[in-house]
């Protein structure tokens, strides 16, 4: 388990143009020979779909807090039964720096 914020750019002005987030989920085993990543899992997960707030100056809504995290199911194929879950929330801002409080 980590908890990591990461800060993206995307263009566009509406969430309904906003393209889904998506995760891909690896492990990663240290060997003394070989150092490999393996594929566990795919989490597409709609803006919609997603536990997010947006943020802007104008607003004035900026607290820091991001929204409680959702649970989102993830698959290793398209179309195949879930292989486990991911716990995520996101803060949809203006072009600003956002003052993350963990």
């Amino acid at each position: 388990m980590f908890y990591e914020c990461i800060s993206l750019s995307i263009e566009g002005d509406n969430r309904e143009e906003m393209p889904p987030f998506v995760f891909d989920v690896y492990d990663f085993d240290d060997n003394v020979l070989v150092d490999t990543q393996d594929f566990m899992a795919r989490c597409v997960i709609p803006v919609e779909e997603s536990s997010h707030i947006i943020v802007s100056k104008e607003a004035g809504n900026d607290n820091g807090k991001p929204p409680e995290p959702k649970w989102h199911k993830c698959y290793f194929k398209q179309g195949g039964a879930p292989c486990g879950e991911i716990l995520v929330s996101f803060v949809i801002a203006d072009d600003y720096d956002y003052n993350f409080k963990t």
